[in-house]
């Protein structure tokens, strides 16, 4: 007989569904962050120029720089390491000055920048170069224009020069008898006994600071005798008047002399009619001119005598 069927396990029962999760809400969206606005950028200012490198003492000094700014900025400048005898302008950048006669050097690392309030610029540093100004030395005096025989002679100019420059002297036509000192200028001597009546004319003394010279006006010196020389000059009285009458009315004489002839720059006035002879001392070695006249009381004077010619020696 058929063996019976096994009979059918029973189905497991199916587990309950797990309840699903409720969804978590979204999260509200962060606002975004709104935009920073540009911050402008400055533009530098612009600043331009060839300043001057060198000036002369006693000439003035200028330069401008040329300067832009693209910003339309307020600007400044400054300066470092200026110059003492320049200004300087602070809104145009103007360096200004005129160096005077000790202000000759170096001036070195000038720089003016100029500034907008929030960036500068500068030019390169340069330097100035002042040149000394030579102002020509100076040479006074009045040197004397005779001397005595066997006297010492000697004369030394006032000079100076304003820039301090070392000084030397120099002559032209010197005396033979003298010497010349090229360190003060003093020229000096004896002049010997046979040198008497020897003119030496035109000379000469200068000074110079090594680039300019000046000088004394020219002069002469005569070499004179000591003096002591004396002439007697002995006339006879006139008795008439150029018209043949008697002269009745003489009142005196005039000897006049000098050391050419023809020319009688000295005179002697004898106001007494009845003197017919006089001594004239104190002659140096010379040769010496004189004439005579004679004058009436109305100051009416007779022509010259015949010229008389005397040498001392």
């Amino acid at each position: 007989p058929a063996t019976p069927a096994t009979p059918a396990t029973p189905a497991t029962p199916a587990t309950p569904a797990t309840p699903a999760t409720p969804a978590t809400p979204a999260t509200p969206a962060t606002p975004a962050t709104p935009a920073t606005p540009a911050t402008p950028v400055n533009n530098k200012p612009v600043i331009s120029g060839s300043p001057r490198r060198s000036i002369t003492e006693g000439s003035r000094y200028r330069f401008a720089p040329t300067y832009s700014d693209r910003d339309g900025d307020s600007l400044r400048f400054r300066i470092s390491n200026k110059p003492r005898w320049a200004s300087f302008n602070t809104y145009t950048g103007a360096l200004t000055g005129t160096p005077g006669m000790q202000a000759a050097g170096n001036y070195p690392s000038i720089r003016i920048s100029v500034s907008d309030g929030t960036d500068s610029t500068s030019l390169p540093a340069f330097n100035i170069r002042v040149n000394n100004l030579n102002r020509a030395p100076s040479i006074t005096g009045s040197p004397a224009t005779t001397t005595i025989a066997t006297q010492r002679y000697s004369f030394t100019p006032s000079s100076k020069d304003a820039d301090g420059d070392k000084l030397t002297f120099s002559i032209s036509n010197k005396p033979n008898w003298a010497s010349f000192n090229t360190r003060t200028g003093t020229l000096s001597g004896t002049p010997s006994i046979a040198t008497i009546g020897n003119i030496t004319r035109n000379i000469s003394i200068s000074v110079s600071d090594g680039r300019t010279r000046r000088s004394l006006a020219s002069f002469d010196i005569e070499v004179l005798g000591s003096g002591n020389g004396s002439v007697t000059l002995n006339w006879t009285a006139p008795t008439e008047n150029t018209d043949n009458s008697s002269l009745t009315d003489l009142a005196g004489f005039k000897i006049l002399y000098g050391t050419t002839s023809g020319v009688y720059p000295n005179s002697i006035d004898i106001k007494n009619p009845s003197i017919s002879s006089y001594v004239v001392d104190n002659l140096s070695q010379n040769t010496y001119y004189f004439v005579i006249l004679a004058y009436n009381s109305t100051g009416v004077s007779s022509g010259y005598s015949n010229e008389a010619k005397k040498v001392i020696k």
